[in-house]
């Protein structure tokens, strides 16, 4: 594919590049990111005011979907004819520094739109998977997928192993639930900080009627909502998981791993599959712990887990999530 140096007034479009990378996944919908302009491209910066102070006190899942929307950014930008570059932080003068992106003119391809699609049709989907088995190909393609962007992706299909992992997310939610100042955060970002830009509306988490069968369905960490299953598959299972991991635990570490699990997604997305990250029991020190020392066997840092299955026939679509508008995330410096 031909490349060419962008002429000296050619300037990439970055506000569309950062409509696509909004469209991210992101903890509680809070999109902590923020980009900046600069002399040769995009900077992005984590946006540490929008942090989950009790459900994410390390920064960990802040960083996360930092990289994660830097994987939107680069599927964006390949799709409208760029080529992203990108050289990843932090740096020591600027530890808020994540990445800094240059660009270089290059034609799309089928590829890169059939991707830029897969983003625009992204969506976390809590509500409970069909019972149709997911082949051993499908996951396995989906952790190779994710193994090409730095992180250690181990793919989970054993029925019992998949229950002790949605078993361990349940316990980390009970000890989080035990705050009385996480349940306050969690209520916030449920109606969201500003419900026409960010959190989770209740549209789109599964009334208590709907998941009330053990093994059926992911742990739901929102309070229930409104979401109404049109029929209930009785013959559901649980679904399959990937655990995300890291040789170490750095920022560096975090944000290859946001752009692994936005990898995954679209990928998944592709398939005509359904997902939802699960971070409670990497955000709880004792059961991340455990999820190390158990499920990894010590040899990786564990990230985030990875619910995704197929989705029930006759469910209707969602909505979009709410978004911030570019005007809020986009600094220009030059």
């Amino acid at each position: 594919m031909e490349e060419a140096e962008a002429g000296p007034t050619e300037r990439p479009p970055y506000e569309e590049m950062v409509a696509f990378a909004n469209r991210a996944p992101s903890v509680h919908n809070t999109q902590p990111w923020l980009w900046r302009t600069s002399e040769t491209g995009l900077e992005l910066f984590a946006d540490w005011s929008r942090q989950l102070s009790r459900a994410d006190p390390d920064g960990r899942d802040l960083v996360l979907s930092c990289g994660a929307a830097l994987h939107h950014l680069r599927i964006a930008a390949a799709a409208l004819g760029w080529a992203a570059d990108v050289r990843h932080g932090p740096d020591p003068i600027y530890p808020r520094l994540l990445a800094a992106i240059t660009f270089t003119r290059r034609e799309g391809s089928e590829e890169t739109a059939r991707r830029l699609t897969c983003l625009v049709e992204r969506h976390t989907d809590r509500r409970r998977f069909a019972s149709r088995p997911l082949a051993q190909e499908h996951l396995e393609s989906l952790a190779r997928t994710g193994n090409e962007w730095g992180a250690m992706v181990t793919p989970v299909e054993d029925e019992a192993v998949c229950m002790r992992l949605l078993r361990l997310t349940s316990e980390a939610d009970d000890r989080q639930r035990s705050d009385p100042a996480y349940s306050t955060e969690l209520m916030k970002w449920a109606r969201g900080r500003d419900p026409d830009r960010d959190g989770v509306p209740p549209t789109h988490v599964p009334a208590a009627s709907s998941t009330d069968d053990v093994g059926v369905s992911v742990p739901q960490r929102f309070p229930s909502g409104t979401l109404v299953e049109e029929s209930l598959d009785r013959s559901s299972s649980p679904p399959a998981i990937l655990v995300i991991a890291t040789s170490s635990d750095d920022v560096l570490s975090r944000t290859r791993a946001g752009e692994a699990l936005s990898a995954i997604w679209l990928e998944a997305t592709g398939r005509r599959l359904v997902g939802v990250p699960l971070s409670q029991a990497t955000e709880v020190d004792e059961t991340r712990r455990l999820l190390q020392s158990s499920e990894l066997g010590d040899r990786a840092c564990p990230q985030i887990l990875f619910c995704v299955g197929w989705p029930q026939d006759d469910r209707s679509p969602l909505q979009l999530t709410p978004r911030r508008p570019v005007s809020e995330v986009l600094l220009r410096a030059y």
